[in-house]
């Protein structure tokens, strides 16, 4: 990977991106009453999750390997990936919770407190993916420590930094999404937590799966090279509907339940 572009992804996607969502959240959020030393233990556990969890690519790559054409092992391996990289973030949640207890547990009894939390957890998984993806394209010799085969190390320069900053919003928003899990977890609702977990790991197939189809379907081929540099930017968009519609079906409940008590009360 070419030199500058090694630093500013380090510099961009692991600290200036990281610093703009802390400021923001802190700005116009109750989050600001989190002291500071707990936002950067969520970021640092969901962070260095992403290398552990990275070790996942042995068993994947040998699956994968067994039949390269075919698809169904394809798919199979991007299921078990999905599952892996959402378990780290959603592990991530549950540890800062042990850890800080009182000084955070608060703020997952309410549905956009932990949903913004989930998203710093996602945004801190993107970023070690970022930098540990940098440094096994800058030294290629590591990367079968986690069952990868990376390119020449002056393959990727700044346009693999702008992917990776797509691509953190894509876990961000993958966290958000297992945060609100967490929050139905907290109000005993165990069928939410599994409904929102499920479609984390869906949208993560959705968005990974395009890239895995295109070369068995000429057609998808086309439409995402058409596409070009839209491809991300509109999945982004997507996923940020998505966190729309956890706060709709969760409005949604809330008047159901508002219209049921009242008419309890007028019984």
């Amino acid at each position: 990977m070419q030199t500058d572009a090694f630093i500013g992804l380090i510099l961009i996607c692991a600290i200036i991106l990281p610093a703009m969502i802390y400021f923001i959240l802190r700005r116009i959020t109750p989050l600001k009453r989190l002291a500071l030393i707990w936002w950067l233990v969520l970021y640092a556990i969901a962070f260095i999750a992403q290398p552990i969890f990275l070790l996942r690519k042995h068993w994947e790559g040998a699956l994968v390997f067994t039949n390269p054409s075919s698809l169904t092992l394809q798919l199979i391996a991007q299921a078990d990936n999905a599952w892996w990289e959402e378990l780290a973030k959603l592990l991530a949640l549950i540890l800062i919770v042990w850890l800080a207890r009182d000084h955070i547990r608060s703020f997952f009894t309410k549905l956009p407190r932990a949903i913004d939390l989930g998203f710093w957890a996602g945004l801190a998984y993107g970023a070690g993916e970022a930098v540990v993806l940098g440094i096994l394209f800058a030294a290629p010799n590591l990367a079968p420590i986690f069952g990868l085969h990376t390119f020449s190390p002056f393959t990727f320069g700044w346009g693999f930094v702008l992917e990776r900053i797509w691509a953190m919003q894509l876990h961000a928003i993958m966290g958000a999404l297992i945060g609100a899990g967490v929050w139905y977890w907290y109000n005993g609702k165990r069928g939410g937590f599994i409904v929102w977990f499920i479609a984390a790991m869906v949208y993560h197939a959705f968005v990974d799966g395009q890239i895995i189809l295109a070369p068995f379907i000429p057609a998808l081929t086309s439409f995402l090279t058409q596409l070009g540099i839209l491809l991300l930017p509109i999945d982004v968009a997507l996923g940020y509907l998505l966190i729309a519609l956890v706060y709709r079906v969760h409005d949604r409940s809330r008047a159901a339940q508002h219209l049921t008590a009242q008419a309890q009360s007028t019984n």
